[in-house]
């Protein structure tokens, strides 16, 4: 009885999480400490507002006090909010005192005061009103950041972002306390930032004819036939920079090269190794064009670098250095000239000189240099700061030699990615990254030894922006997913917690659609898990978040607050369409999702043995290809695809109980050479009659298909056996004028069925 009624008062207590906030728990990112005291203080209309002589107080922070103020009651009590230098402590630290009759905001410098003020603000937006007052719990906060480098890095050279965008994404960055603007501003598919002394940079790299619509990877393209472009202008530049700056925001410029500079070379050809003439690119991907390492090439990068360092106070300059394609470098008589006289032994070490060079013309003008993670190929420049977004392996090498690493890794830091696998979904460059998995994300990885985490500055989350072109949509993508990431930066470990940070979130996110900013809200998706029995298939449902409840339908139509409600894993033994959805309060939350089990012979089978999946691509576990679920028809990272490592064959052994007779076997593979993934060149089934020794039964040859992302590969064999074996050979090298050319191929399988 006792246990029961335990469990009653929880589920009562994750009901109202949602609409209730502990005392101080109202913050994003949470505070180091908080300290709860008895009382109130009511901000209202005659709360008097003051600091000491020292204290300067950004103006936009006054101006909203005061204005907050005007809307509540007059007649209110006689108390103050006072704002004090301490000059003690670490830079950015605050303390935030609140008693009944004062709130006192002191900062260790005036980077910690603006970030108490931030503290204050949030109480001011999400606490209750009471009797024309807001009503804030009386507490002390002692606070500071976790990390010095806490970024947000917006690509502006696939799509021209406006002025109005960027104060925006500032004005929120400033609100959840980042303190880094990096901000992405040549592409191959457009030169964003003005640069007087090359005017054709502003004229003809700054806009392309069109654009492609939908995902790059959909065939045939579709493009939209309007011109797009803009570039910023210096006053532009500097407006941002002094707007950021009032917000505590550093502004990092980012000029890309060696790669990722079609654009520029459209305008002047002769900083190419070809020659040719070139257009602005209308569609997304790497694009083989890149600076030829000519003295042409290097004059017109300082030029370049020249006129935009006296924009940029930022003690940094981002250089790019990703995605280099190399084959014009080694077709280049140039490029190859260079080698030979510098002494260098490949393309990389090409790349590597490239870099180095630049480093030095950026020394002599003040300033550090950071790449993302590719220029450590070749040798890393001598005091290059590394940015780390293939995963985390390059920052630990950096880290490793001496450099200081601030880690962005795509698996956690993309907020181009999907954020969940629900339908109508908007557009995005694919992949999956939920806010858990943001807020699970650490920049200090466990294998880094102790003495090397000074070299880790922090974190930064991407915004790319291929598929986000407007703000509607860049609000959808990124906000979510950055509130997260700056309670990963600023947060100590020992005090992340993602349930409470849930419900501070869902606050925030429901504050924001007051003001007619959308957040992302994908707290109320379900997670299935899928579990393969002898008899059929278990289905195993969680709440993102413990809130309300789970209905679900098995006759395929949708849920209603009426549907049955979830309480133990579904068994399915035959084929199912399950639909589910939460339910808070009989109000439906999230999206339905919907499973479709399709059962066959082979979820009763055994693994003999099996290809272990690439440790990135592992899809749903062991018997993730026999479990009667298909994977996503455009995603290959969507839990269910499994991939093989490149090099390797595929092979998986069957076993059963007694001998089956068996009609033939259908697998699906995935299909995206822009992602370097393709079809195996054939398949083949094998039998045997002691587990053993095998031989061939049937095969199936598989040619190329452009026109799908997913192939259903059958091989039909009428066979009775107790063993059998599904082989497909290693994937060869990826042509040339591909994407990944020379490099190994990818694998992608799902579902086998035996039939």
């Amino acid at each position: 009885m006792k246990k029961k009624l335990t469990q009653i008062i929880l589920s009562v207590i994750v009901s109202i999480m949602p609409f209730y906030s502990l005392s101080g728990q109202v913050i994003i990112p949470l505070p180091s400490q908080i300290v709860s005291a008895p009382g109130f203080f009511y901000f209202s209309g005659t709360t008097k507002i003051g600091s000491d002589e020292s204290t300067r107080i950004p103006s936009y922070l006054q101006t909203y006090l005061k204005q907050r103020q005007t809307a509540l009651n007059a007649n209110g009590n006689a108390n103050e909010i006072i704002f004090t230098l301490s000059n003690q402590g670490l830079s950015e630290g605050y303390e935030l005192k609140i008693s009944p009759n004062k709130i006192h905001v002191t900062g260790n410098d005036e980077k910690g005061l603006f970030y108490g003020i931030q503290s204050l603000i949030q109480f001011l937006q999400h606490q209750p009103l009471s009797n024309g007052s807001i009503s804030i719990p009386c507490q002390t906060i002692t606070d500071q950041p976790r990390f010095g480098y806490r970024g947000i890095m917006l690509d502006a050279g696939r799509y021209f972002q406006p002025v109005s965008y960027i104060k925006e994404l500032l004005d929120m960055m400033a609100t959840y306390k980042f303190n880094t603007f990096h901000w992405h501003l040549t592409e191959d598919q457009g030169w964003r930032v003005e640069i007087e002394k090359y005017p054709k940079l502003m004229s003809k790299s700054a806009w392309r004819s069109e654009t492609v619509i939908g995902h790059h990877n959909q065939k045939p393209r579709v493009y939209d036939g309007e011109k797009h472009g803009g570039y910023y202008t210096k006053a532009d530049i500097r407006e941002i920079v002094a707007y950021a700056s009032e917000r505590n925001i550093t502004v990092i410029p980012e000029i890309e090269m060696p790669g990722h500079a079609t654009a520029a070379i459209a305008a002047y050809p002769e900083l190419g190794c070809t020659g040719k003439t070139l257009e602005v690119p209308t569609d997304w991907g790497v694009k083989e064009d890149v600076y030829c390492p000519s003295e042409a090439t290097f004059t017109f990068l300082e030029d370049v670098l020249t006129e935009i360092i006296p924009l940029f106070p930022s003690p940094y300059i981002h250089i790019g250095g990703d995605e280099c394609p190399k084959k014009q470098w080694k077709e280049s008589a140039l490029a190859q000239s260079v080698m030979k006289r510098e002494g260098l032994k490949d393309e990389d070490a090409l790349q590597s000189y490239f870099i180095k060079r630049m480093e030095a013309f950026l020394k002599t003008k003040g300033k550090k240099l950071i790449g993302w993670d590719e220029i450590l190929e070749g040798g890393l420049a001598p005091d290059a700061t590394v940015m780390s977004w293939r995963g985390i392996k390059g920052g630990i090498e950096a880290a490793h030699l001496g450099h200081d690493v601030i880690m962005s890794p795509n698996t956690f830091c993309y907020f181009d990615y999907y954020q969940t696998d629900a339908p109508g979904e908007p557009l995005a460059i694919g992949g999956k990254l939920t806010v858990e998995k943001v807020y699970s994300f650490d920049p200090i990885p466990d294998e880094l030894p102790a003495e090397t985490h000074k070299h880790i500055l922090g974190g930064q989350g991407n915004i790319w922006t291929e598929y986000i072109s407007t703000l509607p949509k860049l609000r959808y993508m990124a906000y979510t997913r950055m509130l997260a990431l700056s309670e990963v930066l600023w947060t100590p470990v020992a005090k992340k917690e993602f349930l409470p940070f849930a419900v501070r979130l869902n606050k925030h996110i429901d504050y924001w659609k007051t003001k007619n900013i959308e957040f992302a809200n994908h707290l109320f998706e379900i997670k299935p898990t899928l579990t393969t029995k002898e008899i059929g298939l278990e289905v195993a449902l969680t709440p993102f978040v413990p809130w309300g409840e789970i209905r679900y339908t098995l006759d395929g139509t949708e849920p209603k607050s009426t549907s049955a409600v979830y309480t133990n894993p579904l068994l399915l033994t035959k084929k199912t369409v399950v639909k589910t959805q939460s339910f808070v309060q009989n109000q439906a939350k999230g999206h339905p999702i919907s499973i479709d089990f399709l059962p066959h012979k082979g979820l009763q089978a055994k693994i003999l043995s099996k290809t272990t999946p690439s440790k990135t691509y592992k899809g749903a576990g062991e018997r993730g290809l026999i479990n009667g679920i298909s994977g996503s028809k455009t995603q290959f990272n969507d839990g269910e695809w499994q991939g093989v490592t490149p090099g390797e064959p595929f092979s998986m052994k069957l076993s059963w109980t007694e001998k089956q007779s068996i009609k033939g076997i259908q697998f699906h593979a995935f299909n995206d050479p822009e992602s370097w993934i393709y079809l195996p060149s054939e398949a083949t089934i094998y039998t045997s009659q002691d587990g053993t020794t095998f031989s061939k039964a049937c095969e199936t040859k598989i040619t190329e298909n452009k026109d799908t992302k997913t192939l259903a590969v059958d091989i039909p064999c009428k066979i009775t056996s107790q063993f059998i074996e599904i082989k497909t050979p290693a994937m060869g090298t990826i042509p040339v004028n591909r994407p990944g050319a020379g490099n190994q191929a990818w694998l992608f399988l799902d579902e086998i069925r035996v039939y």
